[in-house]
Formats: C-alpha cells, structure tokens, sequence
C-alpha cells in the first residue's frame, strides 16, 4: 500500500483542492462488498495519507457509490449531501478502492474520484505476488 499512498498523496499535493479526502473501504470485486480485507487496505492507506498530512474521511461505499460490470457510480445527484450532510467540509476528492484475488496474485485498483466534477481523475493498479505466501480465510 505504500506505493499506492505514495502516488495518491503525490496527486493530492499537486492539486489546488482542500487536502481532506473521503476514502471508502476497498471492495472485493467478485461481489463488490468490503470484506476484512478490504477494511486492511482501506486502513492502511488512511495511515499512510494521514501521515502525508492529508486529512482522512471515512464513508460507507455502499452509500454513496455502486460498482457494476458496466463502470462506478455516484448514487447520489446532489454531491453536497456527502459533503455537508455526511461530513460537513468541504471534500473534493473521494478515493476508492477495489481488489482482485487470482492464483497468487491480488490485483488492487485505486480510483481517485472528483465528487465536483463527477470525474475519476486518477487510477492507480498495482499487483501484489503473494507466491510462497501460506494465505487463509480470504477474501
């Protein structure tokens, strides 16, 4: 995940928007909801942006965004609800976070979504080779 947060709080920093940012829990592809490992990830990445000095908010995926074969979402049609009903400051940015588990590989997919613009601005995918890895229990 450091490679990840490194990349997201480079684009952050370079941007003129407020450095408070959304991030959801990252969801499991393969049914699209945020098992424990989605909230690890999730976790890590607020660590690792909060020590970059970017403020961290913590929202519910599946309240606000759907992921779908045909693309992501925003549910909502009026983006003040998340920023003023939610967590009354002025957000800019939501990241979200998905993740593929294949053979010994986890495929993560980071998105780092305009909520003014309705945009996804950045993606960032990076893989994971967990080859000599014992791993149990996932997603």
């Amino acid at each position: 995940m450091r490679e990840i947060g490194n990349e997201v709080a480079a684009y952050l920093k370079h941007s003129y928007a407020p450095k408070v940012v959304i991030i959801t829990d990252f969801v499991y592809l393969d049914d699209l909801k945020p098992h424990s490992f989605g909230l690890l990830l999730r976790n890590l990445l607020s660590s690792h942006l909060s020590k970059e000095g970017i403020k961290i908010k913590e929202a519910e995926f599946a309240r606000y965004f759907k992921l779908t074969p045909e693309g992501f979402t925003l549910l909502t049609r009026n983006i003040k609800d998340i920023r003023q009903k939610e967590l009354n400051e002025d957000i800019t940015y939501a990241i979200i976070g998905t993740y593929e588990m294949r053979g010994c590989y986890i495929y993560l997919f980071t998105r780092i979504f305009n909520l003014k613009t309705n945009t996804v601005e950045k993606v960032i995918a990076h893989t994971v080779d967990l080859s000599g890895w014992q791993l149990t229990g996932y997603p």
